[in-house]
């Protein structure tokens, strides 16, 4: 076949030299793969069964509440309001029925959110420095022995490093854990009391 006008054929081939295939799309690449989380610190909430004072709604927040006791003397928490499982009847009289609950906001160290703490674990709370009512500065430490299950305590020596009797220091845990409600940390919950207050 002739082509009457050379010109014309030389810009078709031209344009024929400049077609290129498309080049393959990249496949996509995959997604990172998410970080696993690094163990730090992690925030949970403890409980502490606590009195009324008799003819109020009000915490009563002497040694009345906040009694040491033991073999190694401690103040004992639980992970949740019904320890060991068992949740006593509006009103009953047992060993874990309490008027009001202190709940109070601690930092597991070395734990992970959503992650149960392991027995051996401790928790570290906040507490005034100075310490109230003769109380050693904080933060304290709290210690996860799981026996009964879901038991934290606070030793009575991390209280007071000061020789002194379970009820002196169960009154400045008393103190010191009223002094915590002002700022958010200490909050309270009813109990077989329906109306507790701090």
């Amino acid at each position: 076949m002739s082509i009457r006008n050379p010109s014309l054929a030389i810009t078709l081939l031209a344009l024929a030299g400049c077609h290129q295939a498309t080049p393959p799309k990249a496949a996509p690449s995959a997604a990172p793969k998410a970080a696993k989380p690094l163990l730090g610190d992690s925030p949970m909430y403890l409980y502490h069964g606590v009195q009324v004072i008799y003819g109020t709604n009000n915490v009563d927040w002497s040694r009345t509440s906040f009694g040491i006791s033991g073999p190694q003397p401690s103040l004992t928490f639980f992970n949740s309001t019904s320890p060991m499982g068992y949740n006593p009847p509006p009103g009953s009289l047992t060993p874990y029925s309490f008027p009001c609950w202190i709940r109070v906001a601690v930092v597991v160290q070395g734990g992970q959110p959503g992650v149960p703490a392991a027995p051996g674990a401790t928790a570290t709370l906040a507490t005034p420095n100075p310490g109230a009512g003769g109380a050693s500065p904080g933060p304290w430490t709290i210690l996860f022995d799981n026996n009964p299950v879901g038991h934290w305590s606070i030793a009575k020596t991390t209280i007071s490093s000061q020789q002194i009797s379970n009820a002196a220091a169960g009154t400045m845990a008393g103190l010191t854990f009223q002094g915590l409600v002002a700022n958010g940390t200490v909050t309270v919950q009813n109990g077989s009391n329906q109306a507790c207050t701090p």
